[in-house]
């Protein structure tokens, strides 16, 4: 699929529409949701069989999937789901007319994968001075969700080391941040290309917020990075 997808090209790409007889539909949900996190983009990706197309979609912010499929039922046997993530079937005939359609309409929405993503810094706060009763007080503030999100913190001058990469394309990391002689570890997620592969002594602006972690009834405290920048040399 992503061979597919390269072909076409991705530099002006809005969308992603990819049909194969050699896919299973029982594993298009998780490969699309993998497609549209790679590219930001909304995905349909099709599997064929006797005429019949079964397809699963994976949107992104600002582009509602399921009022796309709405839109074209007339085209469909079935179709359900919500607004980043639906599913349809469809007589593989008709799949021509449904792409036409969902490039249309994707158009309308002015590429919001575009737009400018903004991260909201609560407080600018030193890694070095978290300690427990931080943690608590934090803690005290929540539970955090979509309604209540965890509050953000900043810090400058902030370096980087034994990073271990994992996960889908190698999108996260762990590692340790070092900041005046003091080490905390640390957990990031897809963030991996925001790092200076090729430079040791990096140093980055982060930020973070803290958190407990319970393993093997061990408990001990992280910091998970939610954006960084390399500082200019």
């Amino acid at each position: 699929a992503n061979s597919m997808v390269q072909k076409k090209g991705t530099e002006n790409l809005k969308y992603i529409f990819v049909a194969s007889e050699k896919w299973h539909p029982g594993v298009i949900g998780v490969v699309a949701s993998r497609l549209s996190v790679k590219y930001d983009l909304p995905v349909a990706m099709i599997s064929l069989k006797d005429g019949v197309a079964k397809a699963s979609c994976r949107s992104i912010p600002g582009v509602n999937i399921f009022n796309i499929l709405k839109l074209v039922e007339n085209k469909l046997i079935r179709f359900g789901g919500h607004d980043l993530a639906a599913g349809f079937i469809a007589n593989q005939e008709e799949l021509p007319y449904i792409e036409s359609f969902f490039e249309k309409e994707i158009q309308v929405h002015e590429h919001p994968n575009k737009q400018t993503k903004t991260l909201e810094i609560d407080l600018e706060l030193p890694i070095e001075t978290i300690d427990k009763d931080i943690i608590q007080d934090i803690k005290k503030l929540g539970p955090f969700g979509l309604e209540n999100r965890h509050p953000y913190f900043l810090d400058k001058g902030v370096k980087i080391v034994d990073t271990k990469f994992f996960g889908i394309e190698n999108r996260h990391f762990n590692g340790f941040l070092i900041k005046n002689g003091k080490s905390f570890p640390l957990v990031a997620f897809d963030l991996s290309s925001k790092l200076l592969k090729s430079s040791k002594n990096a140093v980055y602006d982060i930020v973070y917020y803290p958190e407990k972690i319970i393993n093997r009834g061990e408990e001990f405290y992280q910091f998970r990075l939610k954006d960084l920048k390399a500082q200019k040399a």
